[in-house]
């Protein structure tokens, strides 16, 4: 009877060691989503937090990695780019489960900068030693095909900044109200990468900011061979998950309109289950999204994938039939192109 306690006792104990590393729930509270996340630093002396969905020694699958940048004067102090958006809620058991494989990192690296900790263009190859170096440290656990970055109002430029700087590193780019938008000849940088664009006709840091990051989506969707992975999502006014418009402390926040990361960080959810107020989604099809009561941005995140061969199949890799495919296409095309040139030149 011993021997089967023992035994019993150690397959609990084993079973226990299996459970996932994310066993906090969104009921439990920010300050303890907060903790489960750890701290690092790169090679150059920027720190970051993280959060690993590792399940123990023994799990040997790649996760995707989701980075978030945060916007000006949230970077002052340690931890505090986290302390100051939902972000905390992707380590929460009921958003990791979402992900495929059950899990997904989450980074979230801090500018400290001299002007309010805002992000600067010259910060990119910092930025990108940090992920660079974080990738590493983490012995092979993340999947290269599914890195995604995304970003709020500075931190939503710091996006544009990196996905242009490093085109063929992300599967996805969200940029969120970004003060600056790229230029629109730079969308051709982007036409195999997924992007979803987060803009508010009311924002007071940006007049008319939909107006400015509809030229930037429509050059995006001339070029993009992602037509069902590129999307914007336009706000006529920006609330709280909760319809309010209030801080914490009962006040109003006078620039509100500005925080489009509250629909990214609420997985497109207002706290009562409806989809996120005030917004339209189209993709690059024209097609107007609708968001099901189980799905949101991480559903559309985890479909996301790195096209490996710099011709885009739905996010994923091209099979060697299709590649076949595409040298015979290519060669009926340049023959019929010699042909039709030189029937031309003959006229």
């Amino acid at each position: 009877m011993k021997r089967v306690f023992t035994t019993v006792l150690c397959f609990l104990m084993l079973f226990g060691l299996a459970l996932p590393a994310f066993a906090v729930s969104l009921n439990d509270g920010n300050g303890a989503l907060s903790a489960q996340f750890l701290d690092g630093v790169n090679s150059k002396g920027q720190d970051y937090v993280y959060y690993s969905p590792v399940k123990g020694a023994a799990d040997e699958n790649k996760y995707p990695l989701f980075i978030w940048l945060h916007g000006a004067g949230s970077g002052g102090e340690k931890r505090q780019q986290i302390a100051w958006y939902d972000i905390v809620r992707f380590a929460s058991d009921e958003y990791q489960r979402r992900f495929e494989q059950g899990g997904c990192y989450v980074l979230a690296p801090r500018d400290p900068g001299v002007v309010m900790s805002s992000w600067e263009a010259n910060d990119t190859a910092t930025l990108k030693t940090t992920i660079d170096d974080f990738i590493q440290s983490q012995n092979g656990h993340i999947d290269m095909d599914r890195i995604y970055i995304s970003g709020y109002s500075t931190g939503g430029s710091m996006v544009w900044n990196m996905a242009t700087a490093y085109p063929n590193f992300f599967a996805a780019v969200i940029p969120g109200s970004a003060l600056l938008q790229p230029s629109t000849s730079a969308m051709q940088l982007l036409k195999d990468v997924s992007v979803w664009i987060f803009c508010c006709n009311k924002d007071p840091y940006v007049s008319a900011q939909t107006v400015s990051a509809k030229p930037v989506f429509n050059a995006l969707k001339s070029v993009t061979n992602r037509p069902e992975g590129v999307r914007i999502s336009e706000f006529s006014q920006a609330v709280l998950p909760d319809y309010s418009k209030k801080h914490e402390n009962g006040a109003v926040a006078w620039d509100c309109e500005h925080y489009t990361w509250m629909a990214i960080t609420n997985d497109m959810h207002m706290y009562d289950g409806s989809v996120y107020a005030y917004q339209k989604t189209t993709d690059g099809t024209g097609k107007t999204i609708s968001f099901p009561s189980e799905g949101g941005f991480i559903s559309w995140l985890t479909q996301q994938h790195r096209t490996t061969d710099n011709s885009s199949s739905g996010g994923k890799s091209k099979n060697v039939f299709a590649i076949i495919f595409g040298y015979i296409r290519s060669f009926f095309i340049r023959t019929f192109s010699v042909i039709r040139g030189l029937f031309t030149f003959s006229r």
